[in-house]
């Protein structure tokens, strides 16, 4: 984060062997995270940074800063030096992709990564968005085992949204309820909080599963946070249309917060290069992005 006061561009560039290339991936995860944009420098076998300048020169050095590729696409090559020709390689490589493409923030940038690494790989991008949202699913779960000994609580906020989610069909709620789902699906704003695996699975259910909830595929502590808010929920349960609007809202403030701070670090940093185009359309952004959280901050759940 002191990092990107001053610049949002950034080399990764470890020495070139095993123990680099995982030091390589580790920072990646921190940076994706924080937003840089990033490219990975890879030298010659056997030439770490200090021994190519030595050796080959300054100059040498600095072209291999000038042509390192995007991170995203130094991913891809590692997957594909597995020789992903068999679908077993296939299937490695993809693995081996999907949790870097889900640490990506931005919701469009993962479903470009997502489909470039489809074509690269020769899979299906429908498989690939599949396996995309089946991950997301098991990284809440795992988010919500390790939490739970934290004491993590399920919010008011979150209640009103899982009451939403399985309450009897109402053709009068029709269109809201397709449009809540549309906004989790599509914006995650649940990632993280204690209820996260929850709503992850009673997206992904039908009409018949989301009718006896409890009988879907739970862990202990999930199960045990769900049935406690069946228990609150009348039988002649009908969501609350303005509650709800402000229960979303306030999931959304902790990504919208985040966002901000990235717009921030972006605008002082095209002030440094004099840059009025892109300050311009960051400025209108980070007011687009304040509003909205300014909408989320009164939401009162």
């Amino acid at each position: 984060r002191l990092l990107g006061r001053f610049s949002k561009n950034i080399a990764v560039n470890f020495d070139p062997d095993a123990a680099g290339a995982a030091a390589t991936e580790r920072s990646l995860a921190l940076l994706v995270e924080e937003e840089f944009i990033i490219k990975v420098v890879t030298l010659e076998p056997g030439l770490d940074p200090d021994l190519t300048i030595r050796r080959k020169g300054v100059e040498t050095y600095q072209e291999a800063l000038r042509r390192a590729p995007k991170y995203f696409h130094y991913l891809i090559e590692r997957a594909m030096a597995q020789s992903p020709r068999t679908p077993e390689a296939k299937v490695k490589a993809m693995n081996f992709l999907l949790p870097h493409i889900q640490r990506v923030p931005s919701r469009i940038a993962r479903d470009e990564m997502a489909q470039e690494a489809a074509q690269r790989l020769g899979i299906d991008s429908a498989v690939m968005r599949q396996e995309m949202r089946s991950a997301a699913v098991n990284r809440n779960r795992q988010v919500a085992a390790q939490t739970s000994g934290a004491n993590m609580v399920i919010s008011p906020a979150e209640k009103i949204i899982i009451q939403a989610l399985i309450a009897a069909p109402n053709p009068e709620f029709a269109d809201v309820i397709a449009h809540l789902k549309e906004t989790l699906k599509n914006e995650h704003p649940h990632e993280g909080w204690a209820s996260g695996a929850i709503l992850d699975v009673l997206l992904q259910a039908d009409s018949a599963s989301l009718a006896e909830p409890l009988s879907l595929e739970w862990n202990e502590t999930d199960k045990r946070n769900l049935a406690a808010v069946l228990l609150e929920t009348p039988a002649d349960y009908v969501p609350d249309v303005e509650m709800l609007v402000k229960a979303v809202s306030a999931l959304r403030r902790p990504h919208l917060e985040r966002r901000l701070r990235s717009l921030q670090s972006r605008i002082d940093e095209a002030q440094q290069r004099s840059d009025t185009a892109e300050l311009a359309r960051l400025s209108q952004e980070k007011l687009d992005v304040k509003r909205s959280l300014d909408q989320a901050s009164k939401s009162g759940i």
